[in-house]
């Protein structure tokens, strides 16, 4: 995986430029510091991600039921339940508009249920 100020994890390495645009905003905008600004980028960035990962997710629990795939379906339950989690979200309760608004960037392959923002979830259990 990629690392951003050599620190940061990120998926891929032209994901660098956006944060340092949103690290720029966050201290020029908000009058944070560069530190705080980068946390605060990095944050944002990593919470878009488990949007977008828990989108993917939920979309594949509903593409794989429709297809018989339970195995996968349960995949992407498990994966969906963890991105939420990440995100301080009940998977259980309605999804919330932060989750409906992410639209998955690729057709769902049914025969995999990885997507780029998945390499958080270890990172994510292992450091908080």
């Amino acid at each position: 995986m990629e690392k951003w100020l050599d620190r940061y994890q990120i998926i891929k390495s032209h994901d660098r430029y956006d944060l340092e645009r949103s690290a720029a905003v966050f201290e020029k905008g908000e009058g944070l510091d560069r530190e705080a600004s980068e946390k605060a980028a990095y944050a944002k960035y990593k919470r878009l991600n488990h949007a977008k990962g828990a989108a993917y997710h939920l979309v594949g629990i509903t593409q794989s039921k429709a297809h018989g795939k339970m195995k996968e379906a349960q995949k992407h339950y498990l994966l969906y339940v963890l991105h939420m989690g990440a995100l301080g979200l009940n998977h259980l309760n309605p999804v919330p508009a932060e989750i409906a608004a992410q639209k998955p960037d690729e057709d769902l392959d049914l025969n995999t249920t990885a997507h780029d923002s998945d390499e958080f979830i270890p990172a994510q259990r292992s450091t908080q």
